[in-house]
């Protein structure tokens, strides 16, 4: 799997980094990991480094596994400038905030540790 995941207990924090090409199950794989360790109480923060993926999933695939993710995560994805999908996941963004979901899009890492109170 392309994810690595890194567990910050004291910070209440997980950290994805996300390479290459990333699959559907890649990802629901990691939300799952996520959804555990959120259940029980270690995290309440993700912060997704998506900046070394090749191709970002498409706005369905993103708007499906939204769904998966519980209210009260705050997650922070931060892409490059250049990534094919940014424009699917900014409208991600603002479809999970309508959803009462705490989602969004960086493109500096120190911008995104800021938003999640790091």
């Amino acid at each position: 799997m392309p994810d690595k995941l890194r567990v910050f207990e004291e910070l209440k924090l997980v950290k994805i980094e996300s390479t290459g090409v990333v699959t559907d199950m890649d990802i629901a794989m990691s939300i799952e990991t996520v959804e555990k360790l959120f259940e029980q109480g270690l995290i309440s923060k993700v912060l997704v480094d998506a900046r070394k993926q090749e191709i970002l999933p498409d706005s369905g695939s993103l708007n499906f596994l939204a769904e998966k993710f519980s209210h009260g995560l705050k997650i922070a994805i931060v892409i490059t400038k250049d990534q094919k999908t940014q424009m699917g996941l900014k409208f991600f963004e603002t479809t999970a905030t309508n959803k009462g979901k705490s989602f969004k899009v960086f493109e500096s890492i120190g911008a995104a540790e800021i938003w999640l109170n790091l």
